[in-house]
Order: C-alpha cells, then sequence, then structure tokens
C-alpha cells in the first residue's frame, strides 16, 4: 500500500479513467472470446450509456449480470471434465487508455488478454499438470489424470445482480488482480 513495486511488474502500466465515483469503474469498449466479439458490452451500453467494470478486490471472480454471464460462460465452453482445456480460447477485454499518465485527452485502444489459466479455477495448476505430462510424453497418462481429477474445471465466473442506478455492471476480482497490477489513484 502506498507504493509501486516495480520488481512485481512485467510491463508498464496503462491509465484508464475512472467512470463511476460509486466503485473504481472503468468503461470496456468490447469483450471478445477467440475472434468473435460478444453483445454483452452492446447490451449493457443501452441499458446504462457505458460497459462498466468495477475493479473490486472483495469479489473472488469474474462477476456480473446474469443473463451476460450465461453468454460468457456458453461462449468460453469449458467442460467440467477439463477435456477441452488445452482447445479454450482467449479472453479479450478491450478498452481505451490513457496515452500517458498526464494526458487523458488522447486515447489508445489496448487490449487485456485473459488466457485460460485466468479465467479457470484453478487453471495454472491444471495447465502446468497438462505441460509436465506432454515433456514427459505420457499420452496415456494424461487421459488417466484428466479422468480422474479430484477437482473439475470450473470457470471462474459468477452470477451478481447489481441494480440500477449503480448497475448493471460487471465486476473483475481477485483472479483478475492477481493477473494485473492494479494501482488506484484516488485523484
Amino acid at each position: 500500500f502506498g507504493a509501486v513495486d516495480k520488481s512485481k511488474m512485467n510491463s508498464n502500466f496503462v491509465f484508464v479513467d475512472v467512470v463511476s465515483e460509486h466503485y473504481w469503474e472503468i468503461n470496456v469498449n468490447a469483450i471478445y472470446i477467440g475472434n468473435k466479439r460478444l453483445n454483452v458490452c452492446d447490451v449493457l451500453r443501452y441499458e446504462t450509456g457505458r460497459c462498466g467494470v468495477a475493479i473490486d478486490s472483495g469479489t473472488s471472480l469474474y462477476a456480473g449480470p446474469t443473463r451476460l454471464i450465461k453468454v460468457i460462460k456458453d461462449e468460453l465452453g469449458i467442460e467440467s471434465s477439463c477435456d477441452n482445456f488445452k482447445e479454450l480460447l482467449t479472453m479479450r477485454i478491450e478498452l481505451y487508455v490513457n496515452k500517458s499518465y498526464m494526458n487523458n485527452k488522447e486515447k489508445m485502444l489496448y487490449e487485456i488478454v485473459l488466457k485460460p489459466e485466468d479465467y479457470v479455477i484453478n487453471g495454472g495448476r491444471i495447465k502446468n499438470e497438462i505441460e509436465e505430462m506432454e515433456m514427459n510424453g505420457n499420452e496415456m497418462e494424461e487421459n488417466v489424470i484428466m479422468n480422474n481429477r479430484k477437482s473439475e474445471c470450473l470457470p471462474a465466473f459468477m452470477n451478481v445482480d447489481v441494480p440500477p442506478p449503480r448497475g448493471p455492471l460487471f465486476i473483475f476480482g481477485e483472479y483478475f488482480m492477481k493477473k494485473f497490477y492494479i494501482v488506484f489513484d484516488k485523484d
């Protein structure tokens, strides 16, 4: 708290304006699964004037309106057996960011990329297990382990229906914040 530890960063910051004082809420342009643009932001923009995403450490997963989370989960197609983990697509979040910290007049398009290990509960562990088996050339072992897995592949998404006037909106919680170094600037 109160300082930035650059040794924990893999890249430089991008700067995003907060669009609502009720939450640390940013405005997203679009959400893609693979190359397919989903209509979820268009629906929110129609209803609220923006595709709002609150960044919230008090929420564990990715959350949003029930009907829109269903669209995302259906499009991702995560099989609870984990059989399709290696074939899962990236999820891309497109937004406009400020050219620099001091320049919020010039915007540029930016994409946040989430890999399957970033949106499947325990996805990092599952990915590591699969990679370890492949390195050892154990195709048969992979099938046995995947079929006897104690945990399932579960999407890291949950339904949260924030009512108007503060919602509906998406909430990106701890799963998002463990991937991206987030700094809030009160000013």
